[in-house]
């Protein structure tokens, strides 16, 4: 079967297998600072299932929309599941998982792994021109005070659900002998990697979200950085590809964009190949 990735910005992706559409978050209207992705939701007409990385608004904002408006299944933890509920989703269109599952999605096998959000605010990450948040927001109320009060109220009534990360996941999915591993916020459980590793992947999708969080292997925070951090998955992953996701300018001016460059080379000694996709972009695999 033919099959596509696009990228819609953060860690969200379409994933197309055939005529079977599946979205991985679902977080698609960003705030008015952000570089614009593909669709709105509202326009949004296909998908058959949405797979959540955890229950964080920037993943799950817009997954009960587009679930009503596709007929798309919510697959996710109990609380990711609770949260589209909540919103109108039947209950028959949510699967609930904690990793360890394995599922018949025809025409593809989905198995979760139990994961770690990474630790929010743990320090204060000066973006590449060594400019704080509240610096960069100086600038664009400088600049546009209209803009910087939209990209304000974006955050400003956040569902207190979706201010929790319900216990994050990662999924591999597997089509025709091709497995895809994605991940959507740089922390990890090293024995759930470990399981992921026994299904070699031939794409990995992991999270390097900068400038808002610090990596978390097994609780223990990372300072080292988030290269490092994505370096050692991949030692243990073993994918062919590296693809980034949530390294993008996702919430600005609270975020910044990470060059993806400087994983290159600690990846090739990791034994695995970067691969640098652009906002948008539809691209085949297999």
């Amino acid at each position: 079967m033919n099959a596509t990735l696009q990228w819609f910005g953060t860690a969200t992706w379409r994933l197309t297998v055939g005529d079977t559409v599946i979205w991985l978050d679902a977080y698609i209207d960003r705030n008015a600072l952000a570089a614009p992705v593909p669709q709105r939701a509202a326009e949004i007409t296909s998908g058959d299932f949405i797979l959540i990385g955890h229950s964080h608004f920037d993943h799950i904002a817009e997954a009960s929309l587009v679930a009503k408006n596709t007929g798309a299944t919510v697959v996710g933890s109990a609380l990711s599941c609770e949260i589209v509920q909540d919103e109108g989703l039947p209950p028959a269109k949510t699967i609930t998982c904690a990793g360890g599952e394995e599922l018949e999605l025809a025409p593809v096998k989905v198995r979760p792994f139990r994961s770690l959000h990474g630790f929010n605010g743990l320090r204060e990450w000066p973006d590449p021109a060594g400019r704080t948040r509240e610096e960069r927001m100086a600038e664009v109320q400088a600049r546009d005070p209209e803009l910087a009060r939209a990209a304000a109220a974006h955050t400003a009534n956040i569902p207190e659900k979706q201010r929790q990360d319900g216990g994050p996941l990662a999924y591999i999915v597997e089509w025709d002998g091709f497995r895809l591993f994605w991940h959507d916020t740089p922390g990890m459980v090293q024995a759930s990697w470990e399981q992921a590793a026994r299904y070699p992947a031939d794409l990995a999708i992991l999270a390097a979200a900068a400038g808002f969080s610090t990596p978390n292997i097994d609780g223990e925070p990372q300072h080292g950085g988030v290269v490092p951090f994505v370096t050692g998955m991949t030692q243990i992953l073993k994918p062919g590809a590296v693809v980034l996701n949530h390294h993008d300018d996702w919430m600005p001016p609270v975020t910044f964009h990470l060059d993806e460059a400087q994983f290159a080379g600690p990846l090739s000694d990791a034994g695995s190949k970067l691969e640098i996709r652009k906002l948008g972009e539809s691209f085949s695999l297999g």
